[in-house]
């Protein structure tokens, strides 16, 4: 059964590539996010355009930590630290999609795992290298659900992790945590990621305070 689902994954991966082969051919429009390698850096800085700064409360959204920033990503809200000198962070919680199928958490996860290679593109410049390396196993926790993929992005490592739960009765919020794979950033951001996706599972079901 073909699933159509707006996942905001994909639209980082399309819009990564795009801007990579912006700097390359000029083909394509700098978009409201940029990569910066940092010059001899290894790890990679993600942040959203200051003058995208947005307000996630007026839209049913957990409010951005202190010293992180917002803006539009996708169809979907991201959220960055404000400042990183050693590598790149990233939250983007979706608008609520509708789940005509009916698909459990796992289930959505497990199609968006089958779907997640065909977002990758080949035949990249050197140094442009995008490839999903692994996949963990999809873990669930009461109603929702949460899998982690190893990756390639611009020939640098990083790790994506994809939490999905139902919201009424036929809806799904998804949320992203982005992170380059490097240890030290890891133990900095993760902890307030993961305190980001409690709280907006709190504001999508306050009747499970």
């Amino acid at each position: 059964m073909k699933i159509r689902l707006v996942l905001a994954a994909i639209a980082l991966f399309a819009q990564t590539v795009a801007i990579a082969d912006s700097q390359i051919s000029g083909k394509y429009p700098k978009e409201q996010y940029h990569w910066d390698f940092g010059g001899s850096k290894t790890t990679l800085h993600y942040t959203p355009a200051k003058h995208d700064d947005i307000d996630p409360v007026a839209k049913g959204l957990v409010a951005a930590p202190e010293g992180w920033i917002t803006g539009p990503d996708g169809k979907a809200v991201g959220y960055a630290p404000q400042e990183i000198t050693d590598g790149g962070v990233r939250v983007s919680i979706s608008e609520l999609q509708t789940n005509k199928e009916k698909l459990t958490p796992v289930q959505y996860l497990e199609q968006m795992a089958q779907d997640m290679g065909k977002a990758f593109y080949k035949d990249l410049p050197a140094g442009m290298a995008t490839e999903l390396l692994s996949h963990g196993e999809i873990k669930q926790e009461g109603d929702r659900a949460t899998i982690s993929f190893k990756m390639i992005i611009l020939g640098y490592p990083a790790i994506l992790n994809i939490t999905a739960y139902p919201v009424g009765d036929n809806q799904m919020r998804f949320i992203e945590y982005f992170t380059a794979d490097d240890a030290d950033l890891i133990q900095r951001y993760q902890g307030i990621a993961h305190k980001m996706i409690e709280a907006q599972y709190i504001i999508d079901h306050p009747n499970k305070k």
